[in-house]
This record gives C-alpha cells, sequence and structure tokens, in this order.
C-alpha cells in the first residue's frame, strides 16, 4: 500500500541495487525468478524459487513450497505533534537510532535473504526464527 506523498522514490532503487549486490546467489541463480508486479514505480519484490518436481522414488528428495516474507515500508506518522523527535529526520540519541521505520521488519527481510543465500552456497539445514517477548 502506498500513501500518496509519503513514498521515497529514491530510496528504493538504492535499496534494491543493495540487495542485488550483497545477494548475488540469489539473484543470479537460473531457479530464481523476480516476478514482474505489473505496476509501474511499484518497489516490491516478489521472488519465485523453483523447488524440484515430486520424485515418485524418494519421497524424501522432494523440495516442498514454502513462504518467506517481509516488508520495508512504514505507514504514516499520523500525529506529528505526538512524536518526541521528528519521524522524518533520522539520528542516534545515547546510542540508540531514532526515526520512523528505523528497524521496523527490515531486519526479518535481511534474515530471509540472508538464510536463502546461506541455502545456495550448499548448507543443507536451515533454521529461521523470529522471537517476539
Amino acid at each position: 500500500m502506498t500513501f500518496p506523498g509519503e513514498q521515497n522514490d529514491t530510496a528504493f532503487p538504492i535499496f534494491s541495487d543493495f540487495l542485488n549486490a550483497s545477494f548475488p546467489l540469489l539473484h543470479s541463480a537460473n531457479f530464481v525468478e523476480l516476478l514482474d508486479l505489473g505496476e509501474p514505480g511499484n518497489p516490491s519484490r516478489l521472488y519465485r524459487i523453483s523447488g524440484t518436481e515430486d520424485d515418485e522414488e524418494d519421497e524424501s528428495n522432494r523440495q516442498q513450497p514454502y513462504l518467506l516474507a517481509a516488508h520495508i515500508d512504514v505507514v504514516p506518522p499520523g500525529d506529528v505533534s505526538r512524536w518526541t523527535k521528528d519521524p522524518f529526520d533520522a539520528g542516534v540519541v545515547d546510542g540508540e537510532i531514532f526515526g520512523r521505520g528505523a528497524i521496523d521488519c527490515k531486519h526479518t527481510l535481511m534474515g530471509v535473504m540472508e538464510a536463502i543465500e546461506y541455502r545456495f552456497w550448499g548448507n543443507p539445514v536451515l533454521f529461521l526464527a523470529q522471537c517476539c517477548w
């Protein structure tokens, strides 16, 4: 979902280039397809990673489909007067990062991308965990 006047059209292409450079196996594998979402200017990415066909003789060799998801956008700031810091200004105060959407789900995206890249390097076991207290 995009809110008029809220999207930074210069930041998404820079981040897209960062993802391409940071995860070269994911972006060069012949069994990975970056799908066109059909909306010009939409910075969203949808990857299709092909598994193996059903193996009639060896069921343990089948690659089951799975879904990994994350988002990098942020919600509108609401009433800006209620913020203790300017939501459109990033900064570090007392060793903590402040800024609207500074962490949000970006850690999830990076974890998903790292996990896929890790698996593509030939590592046989992949564990993903996300915890909330």
